[in-house]
């Protein structure tokens, strides 16, 4: 039987993605088929003639297949893009979207602009509810190429095995972070206080449809109570004493529920700035203190 080449699988597993209406179908064939064959998605194109093994045509096979039943692609490839780093990451950690990217970026001038204007020799950092790692890292490795400013990284989060993830990303990138399994600020190892808090905390409300979308994620990664809004109220009450008096809370929010722990967020920090900012779709989707 003759060899498959990239370009026959290649359009094969994109129609095979097309036929079962998943949207990025071109893409994730894409992403997968590099991953097999160990090559860069540039590689698929400028080779299209390159015969692919029999092994490697069941390899392919079977992670289109896990795809077609709703698996992200970045379980299937343990990786996932973020800030432009790839991050391992697992079942036991929630896949890193490009929306959080933005509390990378606003972290980054916070710090910068506190240092220009308060003399400090080092600011203390937390992630809270770190999951793969990638906020604390990706902010750490840019203050590192960018920035002579020196800060002090906490990373939390309630699963131990998320924690095994996180570090493992940090020993890849070889950065300095604590890492610490704790139930908010529930550890006593966490310092009194913080310059700035960052979290991605689980805020979508519980939906059957929703859930059934999301099968694949850790449910306690991404689902909460009170229209989502239980666990990020609560982080905002324990955060109140945690936060300097010049500090930035930065949280990722749901637009469903945006309004209504905004309105919790103005009640807990009546001496605070607060702030909704949205997203690039128009979403609000991210509340700050300061």
């Amino acid at each position: 039987m003759k060899s498959k080449t990239i370009c026959t699988i290649l359009h094969c597993t994109r129609e095979l993605f097309s036929t079962n209406n998943i949207e990025s179908a071109d893409l994730d064939a894409q992403i997968i088929i590099a991953h097999v064959l160990d090559k860069d998605r540039v590689f698929l194109f400028s080779h299209p003639n390159t015969p692919v093994s029999k092994e490697e045509c069941l390899e392919i096979d079977s992670l289109a297949k896990r795809r077609v039943s709703g698996e992200p692609v970045a379980y299937l490839t343990g990786k996932k893009e973020f800030y432009g780093y790839d991050f391992f990451v697992n079942k036991n950690v929630l896949v890193p979207r490009p929306e959080t990217e933005h509390l990378v970026e606003r972290g980054l001038e916070f710090l910068k602009f506190r240092n220009s204007k308060i003399a400090k020799s080092q600011n203390v950092v937390l992630d809270l509810g770190t999951g793969s790692g990638c906020i604390a890292i990706s902010l750490a490795l840019e203050l590192t190429k960018k920035s002579s400013l020196k800060c002090e990284f906490y990373a939390t989060d309630i699963n131990s095995e998320a924690l095994k993830i996180a570090k493992k990303n940090a020993k890849a990138y070889e950065t300095d972070v604590n890492f610490l399994e704790s139930d908010l600020f529930s550890n006593p190892l966490l310092p009194d206080e913080f310059d700035l808090i960052l979290t991605n905390l689980p805020y979508v409300p519980h939906n059957v449809k929703e859930e059934e979308n999301l099968k694949f994620e850790p449910k306690n990664a991404i689902f909460a109570k009170d229209n989502g809004s239980s666990i990020i109220n609560e982080f905002l009450i324990q955060a109140k004493s945690r936060l300097n008096n010049d500090g930035l809370i930065i949280i990722e929010l749901d637009p469903r529920n945006a309004k209504q722990i905004e309105s919790f967020a103005r009640e807990t920090y009546q001496r605070k700035k607060i702030e909704l900012i949205k997203d690039y779709a128009g979403h609000d989707r991210y509340l700050e203190i300061k």
